[in-house]
C-alpha cells in the first residue's frame, strides 16, 4: 500500500516518484525490519480510507518504531536510516485520519529531530547526500510549521542546503530550496514579533493573545525592510535538466512561495482587521499570490501555504468561491490531515470571525484554537 500511494500522493509529481522509491528501497534493504515498520505503518494509515484490513493498529506499530529508534540512537546506528524512520513517522501523522480528532505529534516529532540531529552534527562529520534527501522533507515541515506558530525554524537550512540542493528541484520544495534561509530569517523576526505582542499584552494587561495596535523596536522594523527587499529581489534557479513544461510549475510554485511571503511579512506589522487601508493593500497581495497558483490539481498540491495565506484575505463571495475551489482541488490531489484541517480552519474560524465581526487574525486564532492549523 505504501508503494501504491504514498510517493504519488504526496510528492510533487511523477517526475519524483522513482527516486523516492529507490531512496527508499536503499534502506529497505540494508534494515528490513526497522524501515519496514514505518513503511507498513504509512501504508496501514491509508488502509483506513479503504476497504483493505489493518494488520496491526496505526498507533500500536507507531509506538513500536519510536521504541526501536530510541534504541537505534542509542546504538549509533547510519543516520540516513534514523532519518528514514523519523520521516516515515511524520508521515504517518499527515496521513493517518485518526490524527484529525486528536493532537497532531509532528510539532514534537520535529523537535525530537533537531535535538537528535544537534547532537549528531556535533559529534560526526557531515550529513551525506542520502541523509540530506531525507531531511529536506522534515526542514519543510519545520519551516512551515514554524512560520505558522511564529517560532524560530528548528532545523538549519545549512544542514541540507548544499550547492546540488541549489540547482535541482526537489520532490516537497520544488525551487523553493534557496528561498528557504530568507524564510528562515523571516521565522526569526516573526518570533520575536510574537514575543513582542505578549510584553504588550502582559504591560497593557489586554485580553487576548494579540493586540490590535503595539509598539515594536526600530530593530524589527529594519530587519522587516531588509526581508522585504531580499523577498523582492528573489529568484528561483531553474533546474537545466528539466524541460519547460515540468520547470513551469515549480516556477509558479515559487513564485506564489515568494508573494505569499511578503503578505506575511506585512501582515506581522499590518495584522488583519487593524485598517481598512491595510486590509485593502494585503489582498492586493493575496490576488498576487493566487495568480502564481497553477490550474492543474496535480501542479498545486504543493502549495497549500501560499493558498491559505491568500484564502484568509478573501472576503467576497465570488472571491471565496475560487478559493474554496482551490482548498477543494488541494485536498483532493493531496488528501492529507493537514491539508483537511487547514481548509477548515480558513472556513470555520478565519472567514466565521470576519463574517461575525471579531477578530479574525489567523495569527491570533491560531494561538485560540492551537493544533488545528498545520498548512504543510
Amino acid at each position: 500500500m505504501y508503494f501504491l500511494r504514498h510517493p504519488k500522493d504526496l510528492v510533487f509529481g511523477p517526475e519524483f516518484v522513482e527516486e523516492m522509491n529507490s531512496s527508499v528501497m536503499k534502506l529497505l534493504q540494508d534494515s528490513p525490519l526497522a524501515v519496514g515498520d514505518s513503511l507498513s505503518a504509512i501504508g496501514e494509515a491509508y488502509c483506513k480510507d479503504s476497504a483493505l484490513p489493518v494488520v496491526l493498529p496505526v498507533a500500536s506499530r507507531r509506538a513500536r518504531i519510536l521504541a526501536r529508534l530510541r534504541s537505534m540512537d542509542k546504538q549509533g546506528v547510519s543516520m540516513e536510516l534514523l532519518l528514514s524512520i523519523m520521516l516515515g513517522l511524520c508521515a504517518v501523522e499527515l496521513v493517518d485520519s485518526s490524527a484529525q480528532q486528536q493532537t497532531s505529534n509532528l510539532p514534537v516529532l520535529l523537535d525530537n529531530l533537531s535535538m537528535m540531529l544537534h547532537h549528531h552534527l556535533r559529534e560526526r562529520d557531515d550529513l551525506n547526500q542520502l541523509a540530506k534527501y531525507f531531511l529536506r522533507a522534515m526542514a519543510r515541515q519545520d519551516m512551515l510549521l514554524s512560520l505558522t506558530r511564529l517560532h524560530q525554524s528548528k532545523i538549519p537550512t545549512s544542514w541540507w542546503l548544499d550547492d546540488e540542493a541549489k540547482i535541482h528541484a526537489d520532490r516537497f520544495m520544488g525551487y523553493t530550496g534557496t528561498l528557504m534561509p530568507i524564510l528562515a530569517r523571516l521565522s526569526d523576526l516573526a518570533a520575536d514579533i510574537r514575543a513582542s505582542w505578549l510584553q504588550t499584552v502582559v504591560e497593557d494587561n489586554t485580553v487576548g493573545p494579540i493586540p490590535k495596535a503595539y509598539q515594536t523596536e526600530p530593530d524589527l522594523h529594519d530587519r522587516a525592510s531588509q526581508l522585504r527587499n531580499e523577498l523582492s529581489l528573489w529568484h528561483p534557479t531553474v533546474d537545466p535538466t528539466l524541460s519547460f513544461q515540468t520547470s513551469r510549475k515549480f516556477l509558479m510554485h515559487a513564485n506564489s512561495y515568494r508573494d505569499a511571503s511578503l503578505l506575511y511579512l506585512y501582515r506581522l506589522f499590518s495584522p488583519p482587521g487593524s485598517s481598512a487601508e491595510a486590509d485593502r493593500a494585503a489582498l492586493t497581495m493575496a490576488y498576487e499570490v493566487m495568480s502564481h497558483i497553477a490550474d492543474s490539481e496535480e501542479d498545486l498540491k504543493m502549495s497549500l501555504w501560499p493558498v491559505f495565506l491568500a484564502a484568509c484575505e478573501m472576503r467576497s463571495d465570488p472571491d471565496r468561491v475560487s478559493a474554496t475551489q482551490v482548498l477543494d482541488s488541494i485536498c483532493r490531489s493531496r488528501k492529507t490531515v493537514t491539508a483537511l484541517g487547514t481548509r477548515s480552519f480558513v472556513f470555520n474560524r478565519v472567514w466565521v470571525a470576519r463574517d461575525a465581526g471579531i477578530d479574525w487574525n489567523w495569527m491570533a486564532l491560531n494561538l485560540k484554537y492551537s493544533n488545528e492549523l498545520l498548512p504543510i
